[in-house]
């Protein structure tokens, strides 16, 4: 990219951006080849058809359009989307003016809008633009303004094309601060607190459309998922937006960025042309892409059933048998085995607050799926009797304690800035609260450990995962919070869990990490509807097709682990495994009274939906 190129600013001002200043304002740089996504079917396609389909005699008053058509960009940073956008209207009209010659060119870039809540990415951009139009003394004042979008007043538009802000609902309270939080909610209170930052951009952006007005912005690819689907596509569509053309997930280019996107591009209207929804089949910049003409792209974004409407199950929630592990807060509660060996050692009754740990890369990785580090837990014991521990509490009081005293104060200046900006903002008393029992993990899972006491084993799997790894562990063994616990000793449910019936809906349902689905009660296991009524035959089945499985994977990843026996199986077509999980599956399908050739997400869709 030279350095006359206009796009080349917004490359050289992203470059100057600190870790901080990029993770506070969710900013990612847009190569050209994504702002094509969105430019080409917002913009230049669907003009490309009203020129071809014009008579000659009504151009002038298609071009009068062209000229009156105006491009917004809210969170335009450096412009690159208008700059791309500049170019193709040109490119449009001069497709028009050689069907008309005796018309003249007319498009300027004061057509181009954008708003940026950054004053140095404002001027940037009014510059490029300049460049770009090769028109230094355009102004640009009212087109390109310095504003929060969020808030302030919207201009006119035909398109809205961007690439607004990521921003997850873990990380916004730490960089958007608790005051900024508070007025989102009061200026957008449908949209839940579990929603992504970018839901909110959609939202404004529908509501700033006119009739047949077209959008098309980038998103992190939880816009496809739960909340903040239900926030942003699901309120589109229920508001009159077609999906038009969308990118269900791809790896996004920017290294720095380290995401996963998804692109959607709407109109607010109907549009009964076929649409197109791509997804890339690989976790590299550089996979292969797959293109699904449909008739209608739904919310979840995905070619395949749309189980996004399943409703929880009550059985499922009560009673309780599906956890997320424990959290411990900080990682002075973990230690290696060799330092619990010897407090046990120094002190038997240090057996009571020392438990082997397990981590998702331990049930993955280890040897027999077997923990690698100790978790101390002093449980519910108060500060007198904690201190009886008396390796474990030193250890706790000289690693943890600082850390939480610190994280508190860090939480009490934050909440006094947000009262003092905004008396009513919503204050944060997590750290406040972990402090108050600094000994103790943050979330201990008392209810999973309650169910634990009563069971020889449960099963486990990690919570983000690309590959269908259940593994049944003793209950001595605490889970770790990557891990997704089932209160089931049985092999029976480790059947069905373990079934490619159960990791369809899986994958129907998970939200997604970057590329890799995420595993939670309240995205997959709440509403995913069980065998019905198995008769005992069938259970007898599935519960000895699971034991051969487990014992027989087991014996195969005895040296290599389960990840990497499942790699080798998705390159090994012949392995035996590969045969007794198919005994497995026809067991489980067999319980569901599944007809053979049933799709499964539709099937287990329809068993919820009977269910509720």
């Amino acid at each position: 990219m030279s350095p006359a190129d206009p796009l080349a600013l917004g490359a050289e001002f992203q470059t100057t951006l600190t870790a901080p200043e990029r993770h506070a304002h969710g900013v990612h740089y847009t190569l050209a080849a994504e702002i094509q996504r969105v430019i080409q079917p917002t913009i230049v396609r669907p003009w490309q058809r009203r020129i071809a389909a014009t008579p000659l005699e009504h151009l002038p008053a298609l071009h009068a359009e062209l000229l009156a058509y105006r491009v917004l960009d809210p969170a335009c940073g450096c412009a690159n989307f208008l700059i791309i956008a500049f170019h193709e209207l040109k490119a449009l009209e001069a497709t028009l003016l050689a069907r008309a010659p005796f018309l003249q060119p007319g498009v300027r870039v004061t057509q181009l809008l954008g708003i940026d809540l950054d004053p140095r990415a404002v001027a940037i951009a009014r510059t490029a633009l300049q460049q770009t139009a090769s028109d230094p003394a355009a102004d640009l004042t009212t087109s390109i303004v310095h504003a929060d979008a969020l808030f302030c007043d919207w201009p006119f538009a035909h398109a809205i094309v961007g690439n607004p802000p990521f921003q997850s609902k873990n990380k916004a309270a730490r960089e958007l601060g608790a005051a900024y939080l508070a007025r989102l909610r009061r200026r957008w209170p449908d949209v839940p607190g579990r929603a992504d930052l970018c839901a909110h951009w959609f939202r404004r952006a529908h509501a700033a459309l006119p009739a047949n007005g077209r959008a098309g912005l980038v998103a992190t690819n939880t816009i496809r998922d739960n909340d903040t689907r239900r926030a942003s596509l699901d309120h589109l569509l229920a508001n009159g937006a077609t999906i038009t053309e969308a990118v269900s997930t791809q790896v996004w280019p920017d290294e720095a960025a380290s995401v996963h996107v998804s692109i959607v591009n709407w109109l607010k209207g109907d549009d009964p042309a076929p649409k197109h929804l791509w997804e890339q089949q690989g976790d590299a910049a550089t996979s292969p892409w797959r293109c699904h003409q449909l008739q209608n792209i739904p919310a979840s974004l995905t070619p395949r059933v749309d189980v996004t409407g399943a409703r929880d199950l009550p059985t499922n929630r009560h009673p309780k048998v599906c956890f997320q592990g424990i959290t411990p807060g900080h990682r002075g509660f973990i230690v290696d085995a060799a330092l619990a060996e010897r407090w046990q050692r120094d002190d038997p009754a240090n057996r009571d607050v020392l438990f082997p740990y397990l981590i998702g890369d331990d049930l993955l990785d280890a040897p027999n799926s077997a923990p690698t580090r100790w978790l101390i837990d002093l449980a519910d014991r108060d500060l007198a009797a904690a201190r009886r521990h008396a390796g474990p509490f030193a250890h706790l009081e000289a690693h943890v304690l600082p850390a939480r005293e610190a994280a508190a104060a860090l939480e009490s200046t934050r909440n006094t800035a947000a009262v003092q900006e905004d008396p009513r903002a919503r204050q944060n008393h997590h750290h406040r609260n972990f402090l108050a029992r600094w000994w103790s993990p943050a979330y201990r899972r008392e209810d999973l450990l309650a169910a634990l006491s009563h069971l020889p084993s449960y099963i486990a799997c990690s919570r983000v995962t690309r590959r269908p790894i259940f593994e049944r562990i003793p209950s001595h063994i605490r889970p770790g919070d990557a891990l997704q616990v089932f209160t089931f000793a049985d092999d029976y449910a480790f059947g069905v869990l373990q079934s490619d019936i159960h990791w369809q809906w899986f994958l129907a349902r998970s939200s997604a990490l970057k590329q890799d689905p995420r595993y939670t009660s309240r995205t997959v296991y709440d509403s995913f509807p069980w065998p019905p009524s198995p008769s005992p035959t069938a259970i007898a089945a599935v519960t000895a097709a699971a034991a051969r499985l487990r014992h027989e994977r087991r014996a195969h990843a005895t040296s290599s682990g389960l990840r990497a026996l499942h790699r080798h199986l998705e390159t090994s077509p012949h392995h035996p495994l590969h045969a007794l999980q198919s005994t497995l599956d026809a067991a489980v399908r067999t319980a569901y009274a599944m007809p053979e050739t049933a799709d499964p997400r539709a099937f287990l869709l329809d068993l919820n939906t009977r269910a509720t």
